[in-house]
């Protein structure tokens, strides 16, 4: 498989029980409002930026473990859009620990589910709300829904009011000794699964190659971890294949789409118009129209460009700023890889959800889509 970033993340691995409960209290605070200078303000929020931070290269192309991420059903206080920051967190979670996935993964899953513990208000002035939540996570084969690791963790927030207490509840949520210990014990297993059903893995890929199915086929090859030797070498050597397959299949879809970015562009550099064109193969009819239009776009911008700037840009600076974009440009052409995989895997789920105890009722439809887009709105 054609490794497109060289991560090393080692996971920690240590023998634990499946089961485990830890709690987190805090007494209620009153929010304060704190004077602080300009830099200590973008500290501030670069600090916070780094708290929310995804790792893209890992999510999206780690040679770990992969994994899908399903958050609780929004119920009572947990709205739909509070159900989308558990799954940005538990994949903030898992990121962390070195694990992939952007519910690209039609193999395993992390699944979450929260209860209501407690919910009342400080007898004190002035009144606070305060809501306790019991969240239980698990590591889950989703073909079969064997659990390979659970864990059980409180959760407490406090607030003016019950929703923005529930919404302090679930931004404690975070990275600790007892989850890392649940996906180390789950990698194991999973690898193990890996390791003892090649023969399984290299049929789900051969059917979804003859149904034309090239986003699954992916889906499952890049789900592969590189522990698992023998799985990794098979899927390792049908990659690149699979790969041009599917960029063919969508490349009218590229086309259309790199269109509606120069559109957008404004005549200025567009980090979509590059990763739009990345995804359309030299050999697909659709590529030479789609060079023409790049040049047309890439002329347009240098000379608006100049303009503004009146002067003549070097051909050094264009290649410069051109290099700048295509780097950018990787990131977001993964993103649009996971969308279609993680759209091929929703259909998976789709096919268990009933007997799996998902039926969300459209819920998960675009979950991946609206991950992404979660992601980068925090």
């Amino acid at each position: 498989m054609k490794l497109y970033y060289l991560i090393i993340v080692a996971l920690i691995i240590v023998a634990c029980g499946n089961n485990q409960t830890e709690k987190k209290r805090f007494a209620p605070k009153d929010r304060t409002t704190v004077n602080m200078s300009d830099e200590e303000r973008q500290d501030a929020i670069d600090a916070k930026k780094t708290e929310y931070a995804i790792d893209w290269n890992i999510a999206l192309n780690s040679d770990n473990i992969k994994l899908t991420v399903m958050p609780p059903l929004p119920k009572g206080d947990i709205t739909e859009a509070l159900s989308e920051r558990i799954a940005v967190k538990m994949l903030q979670l898992t990121t962390v620990n070195g694990i992939g996935g952007l519910n690209d993964s039609p193999g395993f899953a992390l699944c979450a589910s929260i209860s209501e513990m407690e919910k009342k208000v400080t007898s004190t002035a002035p009144q606070k709300m305060i809501t306790k939540y019991a969240i239980s996570y698990s590591v889950r084969n989703i073909v079969t829904d064997d659990v390979y690791a659970s864990y059980e963790q409180e959760i407490m927030g406090v607030g003016a009011s019950f929703e923005e207490a529930t919404r302090n509840a679930v931004n404690s949520i975070e990275n600790n000794v007892h989850i890392q210990k649940m996906l180390s014990s789950a990698s194991e297993k999973i690898i193990c699964w890996y390791n003892e059903n090649v023969a399984t893995l290299k049929g789900q890929i051969e059917t979804a190659m003859a149904n034309n199915d090239y986003a699954y086929a992916l889906a499952l090859i890049e789900s592969v971890p590189e522990k698992a030797m023998i799985a990794f070498e098979y899927v390792s050597s049908i990659h690149e294949d699979v790969l041009a397959k599917f960029k063919k299949q969508n490349a009218n879809n590229e086309l259309n789409a790199m269109k509606q970015a120069i559109i957008s562009s404004n005549n200025e550099f567009s980090t979509d118009v590059y990763a739009h064109m990345a995804l359309i193969p030299n050999d697909s009819p659709e590529y030479e129209e789609a060079l023409k239009l790049y040049n047309e776009y890439e002329a347009r911008v240098i000379a608006e460009r100049e303009k503004q700037e009146n002067r003549k840009i070097s051909e050094a600076e264009i290649e410069k700023m051109r290099e700048h974009e295509i780097k950018m440009a990787k990131i977001e052409s993964d993103k649009i890889l996971a969308q279609h995989q993680a759209e091929a895997t929703n259909k998976t789920i789709k096919k268990l959800e009933k007997e799996l105890e998902y039926e969300r009722k459209g819920f998960w439809g675009s979950l991946g889509t609206r991950i992404i887009s979660a992601i980068d709105s925090f």
